[in-house]
């Protein structure tokens, strides 16, 4: 809570008196970034945090940018994380992960938008060990055991309160699994030429539609909240501050291994504009502990680091690409990522 706390503090401070919406030229229309006041937005997908957050909903941070009445926005992000946690503690997981996430929205009016969500996620046991190890070594990271295991297989064991071993996932198969779809609908608050433009988003899944694992047993909807602000600073530099809280199924891994029933978020980036078609972005996320078991190394908050460029196309379609590492925990995120992304809109 305290950074939700934070991330109130900041949107209040930089909140200012709302003017009117600017006019836009025909270029404008088709490129969103980085024509309007609050530069080129986050990456067009959510952080790769904790694994097991990956099987819920998870809170879509978006810029606050509500598109021109019947303006269709469309993305296809392709982000893939590996996923270790070494034995020892109540988890064992050695997997790597592909989040294949496709976005629409349309925007009913100015000032409105509605949006679906649908994620995908593929698991296995990848290829990537043997880089990952030779990268966190070139840089003194460290590699918590990894070399004492079998590279690229797929493990995932979680222990017992009374010492029992239930494997839940191992071998060197796949595994591809349609995760909920998330319906949205946002408001924006201010215009866009305030120094400090907000919207609202309100989500909700629809669990009916999803892939049953036998990873996480649940029984409920997820749901969720969010503010989003953004801001200009210096003379190329944008950022974007963005709050969310979410309303999460009753969730366990296996029959003790309780999952806590919400999540709260903070992510702010920055961006820093290099030509009209090109720009640097620096983005950090936060967010609550996953498990209620103390016990379990997934009871401390996530956070994530993503540093990566997006460039835009002719006609105004944008590509991002990105890499992500944690900063600090490594038993409850992502241990390393790579983040693509392609978006337009019509």
């Amino acid at each position: 809570m305290k950074f939700i706390a934070l991330g109130l503090i900041l949107l209040m401070a930089l909140w200012v008196v709302p003017g009117d919406l600017p006019a836009q030229s025909e270029t404008q229309k088709k490129q969103d970034y980085p024509n309007l006041p609050f530069g080129w937005g986050p990456f067009q997908s959510p952080t790769p945090l904790s694994p097991f957050q990956k099987l819920r909903m998870v809170f879509f941070h978006q810029p606050p940018l509500i598109r021109p009445q019947g303006s269709i926005f469309v993305s296809s992000t392709l982000t893939w994380a590996n996923l270790w946690v070494p034995p020892g503690g109540r988890v064992f997981m050695d997997v790597e992960a592909w989040s294949i996430n496709e976005f629409v929205e349309y925007s009913i009016s100015d000032r409105f938008a509605v949006s679906l969500f649908l994620p995908f996620i593929f698991i296995n046991g990848g290829f990537m060990d043997g880089f990952i190890e030779g990268f966190h070594n070139t840089f003194g990271l460290g590699n918590m055991d990894r070399e004492k295991h079998p590279r690229n297989d797929v493990h995932l064991e979680v222990v017992q309160k009374d010492g029992t071993v239930v494997p839940i996932v191992n071998s060197k198969g796949n595994s591809f699994w349609r995760r909920a779809p998330v319906l949205s609908f946002r408001m924006r608050l201010n215009s866009l030429t305030s120094k400090f433009p907000m919207t609202f988003k309100v989500s909700f899944d629809f669990p009916e539609m999803e892939t049953k694992t036998n990873i996480i047993e649940d029984d409920g909807r997820d749901w969720g909240v969010g503010l989003v602000g953004a801001f200009n600073f210096l003379a190329k530099w944008s950022g974007n501050i963005s709050i969310g809280h979410t309303r999460l199924r009753e969730s366990k891994v296996g029959k003790q291994f309780e999952l806590v029933d919400f999540e709260n978020s903070l992510m702010v980036s920055f961006d820093y504009t290099e030509s009209e078609d090109f720009a640097y972005i620096f983005q950090f996320s936060l967010e609550s502990p996953v498990a209620r078991n103390t016990d379990s190394g997934f009871d401390k908050s996530t956070n994530s680091f993503l540093a990566g460029v997006k460039w835009m196309l002719k006609g105004g379609d944008i590509f991002e690409l990105a890499f992500a590492e944690n900063v600090g925990i490594s038993d409850n995120s992502a241990d390393f990522a790579i983040h693509g992304g392609y978006s337009a809109r019509f």
